[in-house]
């Protein structure tokens, strides 16, 4: 599927605005992080929804860019028309200084360990949802409320969470620049993410995101 046909689906089935594979929209700021918020900054979080896909046995070399020998089938990044060939664009862009919640839709088989590159963040929570039906249409259709963060994982900061499969993992964070860092308006600072099981973040399990001042 292509990036407008898949965009206008998730337009569709979730009922928000969708920029490539992320919807944006505006929530209610937790009062932990709101004390941090400088008065130029966003005041509440915004959202965006991440999808996990794509997987070949044991695996993730096919998630982002990989192209399917003869007689092979994949379903990728790559393959639905959300990233070039050379893994561009990417599709998360946080204006420093802003709160964002992302949620990891984990459509695979596996839990991947997902790391965030120059954040700390808080996990909010699970939810299970039909794995079959979001593959199948793009619709998201929960299967059970929100679950806590496990009891390793609250209170505190982390830059890793597991991402269960069948589930939305949902975290959020400040995105701040280095202490001391000097910027101009607009400027663009770039990280990644990425699964942090070697075999996977070796295989093109990794997507770059941009902060802008």
């Amino acid at each position: 599927m292509k990036v407008a046909g898949f965009a206008r689906s998730l337009f569709r089935n979730f009922g928000l605005g969708v920029t490539l594979f992320s919807t944006v929209l505006n929530l209610v700021e937790p009062p932990s992080l709101a004390a941090q918020t400088s008065p130029a900054a966003a005041t509440t979080p915004i959202q965006h929804v991440i999808i996990i896909i794509g997987e070949n046995r044991s695996f993730d070399h096919v998630y982002a860019t990989y192209k399917p020998k003869h007689r092979q089938t994949v379903s990728n990044l790559l393959s639905r028309g959300i990233v070039n060939a050379d893994g561009t664009p990417g599709t998360e862009d946080p204006k420093a200084g802003s709160i964002e919640i992302w949620s990891f839709v984990n459509a695979t088989g596996d839990v991947h360990p997902i790391h965030l590159h120059l954040v700390q963040f808080q996990v909010l929570n699970r939810q299970p949802f039909d794995v079959k039906t979001f593959v199948q249409t793009g619709k998201l259709i929960f299967t059970g409320i929100p679950m806590p963060p496990e009891a390793n994982e609250r209170p505190g900061w982390k830059d890793t969470v597991k991402t269960y499969a069948g589930y939305v993992t949902r975290v959020i964070q400040k995105f701040d620049l280095p202490e001391g860092a000097q910027a101009t308006p607009g400027q663009e600072f770039r990280y990644v993410w990425h699964c942090h099981i070697l075999e996977h973040e070796d295989n093109q399990m990794m997507r770059p995101y941009k902060v802008i001042a």
